[in-house]
């Protein structure tokens, strides 16, 4: 049955693919990371089977506009590049998209305006060995112009953001202002009145927009969108003007635009429209986007503090760890804009590492791993106490309640007392093999007694105990929970192996004696991850899935979890950001989309 649904979606992901006119490498995924750097910078193009960056506009993960708009002005005549403003006056084209790549860090598009070619590279970096950098909650938009008949053309290049990038609620008052400090232009948008730490429809209710470029030869202007826009249109230049009358984010839709005029260009077409599917973006590209041909804009979202958050001493407000760093957003602007030459070329270095690992599982396996990366990171939030030290460290991750971690004292949280390892040690020793009425990850099944991934999970956890015990010289110990964990994996086995009516095959239960059901047993990979080696191969090779893949002892069962996973995401059936919930016959996402957990796509990076 299982290879009935890969076939399915398999035909699903070729006619996608087949839909598409551009190249695109790896492939066609459901949304694009354009901007993803933690919960509240989350923007994406959701293009489902194939909309092109200048056919919708981008959006928060929920789907919520946030408008942000690129035109580009060649001899006179203007082309939209990016978003889908409406209102321009007549003779606006639409740019022709040639060319769509992603990497772990980076989503970049070519496009045709006529006789000049556009390269947008949306770079969100990771940083996973300096956290300060890691902590900054800022991406960069790079445009690249380049002539492509060997002729001279005047060209300038137009981009805004609107107020939608503040709120979850259009009709609240926005308000901004406009700053030039040390040659960079920024704008600035906030909520006119603020909640600190609320949220509405997963966006946070304080806090500020930023976006900035460098003041070399650029023109600005905030005010209605039509007027803005269609001022760059008449006349390829901005007013340097701010527009003072604060009002809703949907009065008149303030935006917030800037304009680089590339005065004459005339050079060699750019060879990035033959990128191979190896070199990906690569330094050839990298060189060609650090030219006088290129400008650079940052785009970030700012709150302060980040989290509310309780301890045994009362409850504390946690702000951004780049703080310790840095003292103001200003610092961190000057630092960042300018930086974008060397954040590229470590992000060109760190996807040519993942992209390398990746390639030694397949082709497909590249392509999952490459689309999670930047999810999983951005929703993430790295955090200081509020007296700076850089010791006091927290990263959090979005939840339900985001961004106030203050625990369930009212008593309605999920009780998981196995997988949030709040039982005491004594007490799973003593019950793991039988394991009580609880709720597990696998929520969605409620609470159900003797469930097998927590009965695998608590006896890893026994096992990895006995091993700690032995490294600190208390043999006694160590030899006992060793023995508890040895004799309770041969019972677990029994418990819940049964054999399946439809095809004869063992595998293992949801929970003990509910022989009709599946569970995908994705707590084994401690064992392979840990070196525990509680559990044999027999139990192994009754699994499916990603984590699963990462522990089946056959490379045609992994293959063929990746071909289906990879299958899913070419689908076109979808446009949200990776989703661990969807149709296994029909890949239709059913929910839990831009969730962190697909950093498990990384497990078999790791063993």
């Amino acid at each position: 049955m299982i290879f009935f649904f890969v076939h399915v979606l398999s035909i699903l992901s070729v006619l996608a693919e087949a839909a598409v006119t551009w190249t695109a490498t790896p492939l066609n995924p459901p949304a694009v990371p354009l901007a993803v750097r933690s919960p509240y910078l989350s923007a994406w193009l959701q293009q489902g089977s194939g909309q092109a960056l200048n056919d919708v506009w981008p959006s928060f993960w929920t789907g919520m506009t946030l408008g942000w708009a690129g035109l580009i002005r060649v001899d006179g005549t203007t082309y939209t590049f990016l978003g889908a403003p409406g209102g321009l006056q007549t003779g606006v084209l639409k740019a022709a998209q040639k060319n769509f790549t992603y990497t772990s860090t980076q989503s970049t598009f070519i496009l045709s305006a006529g006789p000049v070619d556009i390269t947008v590279n949306f770079l969100s970096p990771i940083e996973p060995t300096d956290l300060v950098k890691q902590s900054l909650p800022f991406s960069y938009l790079a445009v690249t112009v380049q002539s492509t008949d060997g002729n001279s053309h005047h060209v300038q290049v137009y981009t805004d953001i609107s107020a939608e990038w503040i709120s979850g609620d259009l009709s609240l008052t926005a308000q901004w202002n406009t700053s030039i400090v040390n040659g960079i232009i920024t704008h600035q948008v906030q909520l006119e009145d603020q909640t600190i730490f609320g949220e509405i429809s997963d966006r946070a209710q304080y806090g500020s927009a930023f976006y900035s470029t460098s003041n070399a030869v650029t023109t600005f202007q905030s005010g209605q969108d039509i007027i803005v826009r269609n001022q760059f249109v008449s006349a390829g230049v901005l007013s340097n003007t701010q527009d003072i009358n604060f009002r809703a984010i949907n009065d008149d839709w303030p935006v917030f635009g800037f304009v680089r005029d590339f005065g004459n260009i005339s050079s060699t077409p750019l060879t990035h429209g033959k990128i191979s599917p190896s070199s990906k973006v690569g330094p050839t590209l990298a060189r060609e986007m650090n030219n006088e041909n290129t400008v650079v804009f940052t785009i970030g979202h700012v709150r302060d503090p980040l989290v509310e958050y309780i301890t045994i001493d009362g409850i504390q407000n946690r702000t951004a760890y780049w703080r310790t760093r840095f003292d103001s957003v200003v610092k961190l602007i000057e630092d960042f804009l300018p930086s974008y030459s060397t954040a590229l070329n470590a992000a060109n270095a760190l996807d040519g590492n993942i992209s390398a690992d990746a390639l030694r599982i397949s082709d497909d396996y590249e392509a999952i791993v490459e689309l999670s990366v930047r999810q999983a990171l951005g929703a993430c939030e790295w955090t200081v106490g509020e007296a700076l030290n850089p010791s006091d460290i927290m990263g959090f991750l979005k939840g339900s309640n985001y961004p106030k971690a203050l625990g369930h004292n009212d008593g309605l949280d999920e009780a998981m007392p196995v997988e949030v390892k709040s039982v005491a040690l004594e007490a799973l020793a003593n019950y793991c093999a039988y394991p009580l009425s609880r709720l597990s990850t696998d929520d969605f099944a409620g609470t159900l007694p003797n469930q097998t991934n927590l009965a695998i999970k608590g006896t890893i956890g026994i096992k990895a105990m006995s091993i700690i015990e032995y490294m600190l010289g208390n043999h006694s110990a160590g030899a006992n929970y060793s023995s508890i964990a040895t004799s309770y994996a041969p019972q677990i086995e029994a418990f819940a192996t049964t054999t399946s009516p439809t095809n004869g095959l063992e595998h293992l239960e949801l929970n003990y004696g509910n022989a009709s059901s599946w569970g995908l047993s994705y707590n084994l990979l401690g064992d392979k991850l840990l070196g525990t080696n509680v559990f044999g191969e027999n139990v192994f090779e009754m699994h499916w899935q990603m984590f699963t893949a990462a522990i089946a002892t056959s490379n045609v069962t992994r293959d063929l979890l990746i071909t289906r996973l990879r299958a899913y995401l070419a689908s076109g059936v979808n446009s949200v950001p990776l989703s661990d919930w969807y149709g296994a016959t029909d890949a239709v996402v059913q929910g839990f989309q831009a969730r962190p957990v697909v950093g498990g796509h990384l497990a078999l990076l790791v063993i």
